[in-house]
């Protein structure tokens, strides 16, 4: 079988980070595979902001944000007022910016800080 949308819900929840990796793994293979359409529904934004490449916020029945990951993430109060949370790292990113890190850009996944914090110790100037 290969449909051209496939929609998951809360794939991984309950699993253990190495059953998550496994399963995230797999999905992308997936998606790469048959280039498909996945939906993946989830509380999870740690999960999600590896790899998604639109997110459909919704709150109470209704779309509250559609976007790419990035301008999500912008709107910390607004996510977690809806009990959602940003990944920790932007939140790190976010704290390390109020103590006068360069750091102007949203970012939401560990490899995108290792990036921003070398080009900042290497002098660059506006991450």
């Amino acid at each position: 079988m290969r449909p051209d949308v496939l929609i998951l819900d809360e794939p991984t929840a309950g699993l253990d980070p190495r059953g998550r990796e496994e399963i995230i793994f797999n999905i992308r293979r997936y998606h790469d595979a048959v280039n498909g359409t996945v939906i993946y529904i989830t509380h999870s934004m740690e999960d999600i902001a590896r790899f998604a490449t639109r997110l459909v916020v919704f709150n109470k029945g209704s779309i509250a944000m559609d976007d790419e990951p990035g301008q999500v993430f912008r709107h910390v109060d607004e996510l977690e007022s809806m009990g959602l949370t940003v990944p920790s790292v932007t939140k790190v990113m976010s704290l390390l910016r109020g103590k006068g890190l360069p750091v102007e850009e949203v970012v939401y996944t560990v490899d995108k800080a290792v990036e921003v914090l070398q080009r900042l110790k290497g002098g660059g100037a506006g991450a």
